[in-house]
């Protein structure tokens, strides 16, 4: 990539409407030594305004593709279309419900790939918003202290850094990665495959802004989902040894407390309880853990930072 690389942008959505428009404006804000050549906005049958959204911003930028779907097939399929559609040196995905936090998000991630020609998958650091209530805040401590557990963890190229809102590959990689239909997450699975093929990186300086969830039942949702079912995932495709890359040292996870209880000793037991609640009663289906993606809601809420 001795020119300025070129890139395509990937956005599933499913029923955006509340954060499209400060995603998409994030997006078209951003500045580097890169060639846009196009937008790609998935939306995975939409119910509510998110098309029409999107369609006010074509109307102005003429690189942004609307890919309608009329029925929702789940965050995997609109990716996988998203794969086949482009052609530039780097494909950038994020979630629809996140908030790039500056003008050089894109620049401090694809830096990553055009500084080694050996890393073929790179992802953005990922910031909650703060909170505004009780319960919040609980969930957000929570979700800080799982950071600082994973974060720093072998230099940052682990599983669980791999969280799949902003994440930045090569075009051969994007080329070979194909989802089975039999997926719900895209977390572990892409990590692992991607590593057959090249180096990851994970990007400290490129941040993201995304909401933590409100009620204790979207929390056990997420939590069934990354904890649960990726590993499940994992185990099926790529063998029982697999399982070994989510194992994070126990100091780690004692740094991680320490900090938090400085800062916050009640909101910090409470996050701990909440998280010994859902590892000990997961969401389940007659026994059986869920097997179909299940939405969370409350963190499609607009993003103001």
């Amino acid at each position: 990539m001795n020119n300025k690389p070129t890139i395509t942008i990937g956005i599933p959505a499913y029923n955006e409407e509340q954060n499209i428009a400060n995603m998409l404006d994030s997006v078209l804000a951003q500045k580097g030594s890169f060639k846009l050549e196009k937008i790609i906005v998935a939306c995975d049958g939409c119910l509510d305004k998110t098309p029409d959204i999107v369609r006010k911003f074509q109307m102005q930028n003429k690189n942004i593709i609307l890919l309608e779907g009329k029925r929702r097939e789940g965050k995997l399929y609109r990716l996988n279309q998203i794969y086949k559609r482009s052609k530039s040196d780097i494909l950038l995905t994020f979630d629809g419900d996140i908030l790039l936090s500056n003008e050089t998000v894109i620049e401090k991630m694809i830096s990553k790939l055009t500084e080694d020609k050996n890393v073929i998958l790179v992802v953005a650091h990922q910031v909650p918003v703060k909170p505004t209530n009780f319960k919040e805040t609980i969930f957000y401590t929570a979700y800080k202290i799982w950071e600082e557990t994973r974060v720093h963890v072998n230099e940052g190229d682990h599983i669980h850094n791999l969280q799949g809102a902003a994440v930045a590959m090569r075009a051969k990689l994007a080329k070979k990665l194909r989802y089975p239909k039999t997926l719900t997450t895209d977390q572990g699975y892409l990590y692992l495959f991607a590593k057959k093929y090249g180096k990851f990186k994970y990007a400290y300086q490129a941040i993201i802004f995304y909401r933590v969830v409100k009620t204790l039942k979207d929390f056990r949702r997420l939590s069934q989902r990354t904890l649960h079912q990726d590993q499940q995932t994992a185990a099926k495709h790529f063998g029982k040894e697999a399982l070994n890359e989510y194992k994070i040292p126990v100091h780690n996870k004692l740094k991680a407390l320490i900090i938090n209880f400085v800062k916050s000793p009640l909101f910090t037991s409470l996050a701990i309880l909440v998280n010994l609640y859902v590892r000990l009663f997961p969401l389940n289906n007659n026994g059986k853990p869920e097997n179909k993606w299940k939405i969370v809601t409350t963190t499609k809420e607009v993003i103001h930072v």
